[in-house]
């Protein structure tokens, strides 16, 4: 039978091992919290599109709103302009 052996790490350790695993688990945790950070600034720009969204659609509305009021004023006065203009060549 054949014996199973733990290969050796191929690399000098001059600090040993355990200096090592602090390093890889220090690197671990900072990007962990870079992770965390970039997830808050990805939630603020998610927040703030949102609202910049709903602000579209308010501005939206009201330009609709007011176009439709500005046609609505346009048919007015051209009805009265007209009016007036035959009441000027109409004779009485």
């Amino acid at each position: 039978m054949s014996e199973k052996t733990t290969p050796a790490f191929p690399f000098a350790m001059p600090f040993g091992i355990a200096a090592f695993q602090k390093s890889v688990s220090d690197a671990q945790a900072r990007w962990g919290s870079l992770l965390e950070d970039a997830a808050k600034v990805e939630a603020q720009g998610s927040a703030h599109t949102r609202m910049m969204m709903d602000e579209g659609v308010k501005l939206m509305q009201e330009t609709f709103s007011y176009w439709s009021q500005l046609r609505e004023d346009w048919r007015r006065i051209s009805l009265e302009a007209t009016k007036r203009t035959l009441d000027t060549l109409a004779p009485r």
